[in-house]
């Protein structure tokens, strides 16, 4: 199956765009910015692949690294200056789901303030929430849950389950 169209761009082949997105993996906001003001195309820029590095490149945005090591402070610029928030990965990851498997808790609540879709899933099936319980981070699980709500839907109501059933069950306190 083919990956999803981005909607984000392809970042060129540049020293620039080398030096965006490691700024933005290691949360050097300094860089990012210098990058930003020279290029404010970059916020949607996605990592460019080579054919022959599939099946595991994964076409990674600036937004997604920064998420990834909970770098909330470069989220923001990125957010900012355009990134989009629910850009997906060829593996259907997005920001948000990297920072919920990270417990990565304040680019969680940063991207949950500026309306990242909590109900997205990845190409295993799994949302955000359900791969933050999955480490058994309930306290990230429930902060999406709290948003899922605010949509007028609850962590496990049928039809729309924010998490699979695996990760449901471990979520649920277990009865004596």
């Amino acid at each position: 199956m083919a990956a999803p169209a981005f909607n984000t761009d392809a970042a060129p082949k540049t020293f620039a765009a080398t030096l965006f997105f490691s700024g933005a993996e290691q949360g050097n906001i300094d860089l990012v910015r210098d990058v930003l003001a020279q290029h404010p195309e970059a916020a949607r820029w996605a990592k460019p692949v080579k054919e022959n590095d599939k099946p595991f490149a994964i076409n990674e945005t600036g937004l997604m690294l920064a998420a990834q090591g909970g770098h909330v402070d470069v989220m923001r610029l990125l957010i900012d200056a355009g990134a989009e928030l629910n850009a997906r990965q060829s593996r259907r990851w997005t920001a948000l789901m990297y920072a919920a498997e990270r417990s990565r808790d304040g680019a969680v609540a940063l991207l949950l303030a500026k309306g990242a879709d909590t109900k997205l899933k990845n190409e295993g099936g799994d949302t955000a929430a359900a791969l933050a319980a999955q480490r058994q981070d309930f306290a990230i699980a429930r902060q999406i849950n709290n948003a899922l709500k605010d949509h007028g839907l609850t962590f496990f109501q049928k039809g729309q389950q924010a998490m699979t059933a695996p990760a449901t069950a471990r979520f649920k306190p277990k009865q004596p």
